[in-house]
């Protein structure tokens, strides 16, 4: 019951995994019937909780209007900064980010997020459009920290069409 009321209580958490129940028996104890010969039954004196398993399961995507906010669809955790020093990093599916006072993204609870850079900023300015950024390896991430101003260099436009009704 309280696993079903956490998932149930939970259901609209961001990021949110529900739990699993699985049972076992308590006891089982063997029955000879008359029905056949060397037939043999079980009578069980009930269950008990063995586990509670973590979900994996896809949750529900919902638009967000905040540009930091992020999801993951299909498999994967967000990786962050644990606040204990030399500790491993910690995971997370809740992808409700801002950005603090140094343009580092930071969870609710102000644990830096990790990642791979790209290599296509330079002094402030976007040298290239990158379709994928492979992650390197978790011991390898660094905090994500953005220009607060981001330049794309300009490029000039090399084709003008113009269509005109004169009547």
């Amino acid at each position: 019951i309280d696993i079903t009321s956490n998932n149930i209580a939970n259901v609209s958490t961001t990021g949110f995994r529900g739990y699993n129940t699985e049972f076992s028996s308590l006891y089982e104890k063997a029955i000879t019937t008359t029905s056949g010969a060397g037939h043999t039954n079980t009578i069980g004196g009930g269950v008990k909780v063995q586990a509670s398993t973590m979900s994996l399961n896809q949750g529900s995507l919902i638009l967000s209007d905040k540009s930091t906010d992020l999801a993951i669809f299909g498999d994967g955790w967000f990786g962050v900064q644990n606040s204990i020093k030399d500790a491993p990093p910690l995971y997370t599916r809740n992808g409700s980010f801002s950005f603090d006072a140094n343009g580092d993204l930071v969870t609710d609870d102000g644990h830096y997020v990790l990642g791979t850079y790209g290599g296509n900023i330079n002094d402030k300015k976007l040298s290239e459009q990158l379709a994928q950024v492979p992650l390197g390896n978790v011991d390898t991430q660094k905090k994500l920290r953005f220009p607060i101003d981001l330049v794309y260099p300009q490029s000039p436009t090399t084709k003008v069409q113009f269509i005109s009704n004169i009547g």
